[in-house]
């Protein structure tokens, strides 16, 4: 009889630890559709508004949660393909393409940087804030 209560009290605790752990997630899909530049996300980055961007192989998408807004060499990138994403400490949005060019978002503009060869895959800020 104890063995019996035993177990079925370490049962009860059990699927009490399991309830209390579930938890239920919501995912919502975007795509080209909805906005998206490209549906191919090479690098994602939430910024201290809360936006967030997105870098595609046609540009960076900025989300605020309700829209995409899209940016390309129309307006100011140095490529269309964007690989990587850094928010400096100065709230500047930096941009590395694949063609080797680097972009920064600052205020409400867009305007390339440099030219480098290569793909940029990466964009670092040491502690001095130098990119």
């Amino acid at each position: 009889m104890r063995n019996i209560l035993a177990i079925s009290w370490i049962l009860a605790l059990s699927l009490t630890t399991q309830l209390a752990t579930a938890q239920s997630y919501y995912f919502e899909q975007y795509s080209v559709r909805e906005g998206l530049a490209q549906s191919n996300v090479y690098d994602i980055l939430i910024d201290e508004g809360g936006y967030i961007w997105l870098g595609t192989g046609s540009g960076a998408s900025r989300f605020d949660g309700l829209t995409f807004i899209n940016f390309n060499t129309e307006d100011g990138m140095a490529a269309s393909g964007v690989r990587t994403i850094l928010q400096d400490v100065q709230g500047r949005i930096w941009f590395g393409h694949n063609n080797g060019g680097v972009s920064v978002f600052e205020g409400d503009s867009m305007k390339v940087v440099f030219q480098l060869g290569g793909d940029i895959t990466h964009i670092m800020e040491d502690r001095s804030a130098n990119i």
